[in-house]
């Protein structure tokens, strides 16, 4: 009997350069663009996602379907890439994320995790592949949530567990925003003052 095919969630990086270089064969976008210049541009922005264990022995990691081909879109309508690399649609699972995070008032400490995540990278954890609707408000569910919403990856194993961590810039940059908001609300400090201090950290981080 075979065994099904594993076939990941996302674009491998082969599957990026086959479909950059058929849009510039066909006119869709600049016949001068170096596919090979846009691969590295969005390889740190939407790249390095591993949704399997079994997957963390090989260098098998893809990218997301959506950013991508959001950066697409972009140069075929205008010719070039996105000022914004990230895609306002992904604010949708980062407002789901901010709507969990509300329920710290009843129970937990989902905000504690953020900041770890934000802070370390990456956190160690179970990752609950089913559960039914009504354990989602749970606190020990939301690691596995935030890796369901593409907000978090497979980095490495640890025992039975896995380590969990931030994916690329992209996500980065939703941990910060919120955190960004958090001292804004918390401290009333100048969110643009903050806001240097963000960059900063992100850019150390890259």
């Amino acid at each position: 009997m075979l065994e099904p095919k594993r076939v990941p969630y996302g674009f491998s990086t082969e599957d990026v350069r086959t479909m950059f270089t058929r849009y510039s064969d066909a006119g869709q976008i600049p016949a001068d663009s170096d596919i090979e210049a846009m691969i590295a541009d969005i390889k740190p922005w939407y790249d390095n996602y591993c949704f399997s264990k079994e997957c963390l022995d090989s260098d098998v990691r893809v990218f997301n379907c959506d950013m991508v081909l959001y950066y697409l879109r972009n140069y075929m309508d205008y010719g070039h890439a996105p000022e914004q690399m990230i895609d306002p649609n992904t604010k949708t699972d980062y407002n789901k994320m901010k709507r969990l995070l509300q329920l710290d008032k009843l129970d937990g400490n989902r905000k504690g995790i953020i900041r770890k995540i934000t802070e370390e990278g990456s956190i160690v954890t179970n990752l609950y592949e089913t559960f039914p609707a009504s354990d989602i408000v749970k606190p020990e569910f939301f690691p596995s949530l935030l890796f369901y919403y593409g907000m978090l990856t497979i980095k490495d194993s640890f025992g039975d567990m896995l380590v969990l961590g931030i994916p690329n810039n992209n996500v980065r940059r939703q941990y910060y925003g919120y955190l960004q908001e958090q001292y804004q609300d918390i401290n009333h400090i100048n969110l643009n003052d903050f806001g240097y201090m963000m960059n900063f950290m992100f850019m150390y981080q890259k």
